[in-house]
């Protein structure tokens, strides 16, 4: 069962990112969502509210990403400066294991839309940032 899931995502510029932390507390899902530039008003700022989405249909959709298996991704390579773009984190903890930690700057794994559509459906509406 899934205990925790944070999203950080931010441009380089700073003017841009959100960062979402879900947790599951007596069999329903929760959720904190804040943009970088925060404001109280609309959609895109929630404290502790509760998601509509069940803990199993969050946690079936969640496991068909399989985050486990993502790799660091990075554009351009290393060795070269860039200065746009963006960096994102995303860290799952299920109860009784080792949290997954997967990172990536400027490129996302393969099925990205997919986890952000769920992310959408978990707590809302909120800025994509792509590169």
């Amino acid at each position: 069962m899934i205990e925790r899931l944070t999203y950080e995502h931010r441009t380089a510029r700073m003017t841009t990112g959100v960062d979402i932390e879900i947790w599951v507390k007596d069999g329903k899902i929760y959720y904190n969502k804040k943009p970088f530039i925060i404001s109280l008003e609309g959609d895109n700022y929630a404290e502790n509210a509760e998601s509509s989405v069940s803990v199993e249909d969050f946690e079936k959709k969640l496991a068909k990403l399989n985050i486990e298996e993502w790799e660091k991704v990075s554009l351009p390579p290393k060795d070269i400066v860039y200065c746009d773009g963006s960096d994102w984190t995303v860290k799952v903890k299920y109860k009784g294991q080792k949290e997954i930690k997967r990172e990536g700057e400027n490129a996302y794994p393969a099925n990205w839309n997919k986890f952000i559509k769920l992310l959408q459906l978990t707590v809302g509406k909120f800025e994509k940032i792509t590169f």
